[in-house]
């Protein structure tokens, strides 16, 4: 058995089973060992109830709310309220994540003394056209992988409900960065919370990648779960 502390990730899902799947593979695909996936759905969201009821894996915990009464900040707040874990991972439906990701955010935790990690870049994938960038240096608010004693409530909004909750983590100080942007794709579908209008912004602020590793990101949003050594030498590649 291992002595590792359990890792919750969190999902919140609407109707978008076809990203789900892929979600839940890399969720079952982490090498890091104790850990569970609070998938919350509400109740009028039939696609997502016949899906859950397919997964059969024990580390999965399904939560259905009612339908219509809460946003998205509350709706994490109920996963959180769901959890545990002595940390807390946010697990979006619609991105892809590194079969490395917890373990690396985890032992980056440790390292630091910090009880909350961050990505300072990631990879972002504009599917409608498919292509690939690497970001921008930022906290990646959607990365998070926190203590959960240290975690604040997110404010109860429709969107944006992540930013204002890590911007208190980083004004105390309780913040480590990774600079590790093959750990997570963050994507671009046109069914996102955040209109083209915003993603490209981010487009714009980000270094495409080569025709090759563009190539590969497309391998991996469209083989759900498929585990692929790809670009761990994407920091030497673009000067990180």
């Amino acid at each position: 058995m291992s002595d590792l502390p359990l890792i919750s990730c969190l999902c919140v899902t609407r109707n978008r089973v076809e990203h789900l799947r892929r979600s839940v593979n890399c969720f079952l695909d982490q090498r890091y060992p104790t850990r569970e996936l609070i998938l919350v759905y509400e109740s009028d969201d039939a696609a997502t109830r016949r899906y859950v009821a397919t997964l059969t894996c024990p580390m999965i915990v399904p939560v259905q709310v009612g339908a219509g009464q809460m946003n998205l900040g509350a709706l994490r707040n109920v996963s959180i309220r769901e959890s545990h874990g002595d940390y807390i991972a946010q697990w979006d439906d619609d991105d892809w994540f590194s079969s490395l990701r917890l373990e690396c955010q985890y032992e980056a935790i440790i390292k630091s003394g910090k009880p909350a990690c961050l990505l300072s870049r990631w990879t972002v994938y504009d599917a409608k056209k498919g292509r690939g960038y690497i970001s921008n240096p930022r906290a990646w608010e959607g990365s998070l992988l926190c203590h959960k004693a240290a975690m604040v409530a997110y404010p109860e909004l429709p969107m944006g409900e992540d930013t204002p909750a890590i911007q208190q983590l980083l004004d105390a100080s309780q913040v480590t960065l990774l600079e590790r942007p093959e750990l997570y794709i963050y994507a671009y579908h046109g069914r996102n919370v955040w209109d083209r209008r915003h993603w490209e912004d981010i487009f714009q602020c980000s270094t495409p990648l080569d025709p090759d590793l563009n190539r590969t990101i497309k391998d991996l949003m469209t083989l759900p779960g498929r585990r692929l050594g790809w670009i761990r030498n994407l920091l030497d590649r673009w000067g990180g």
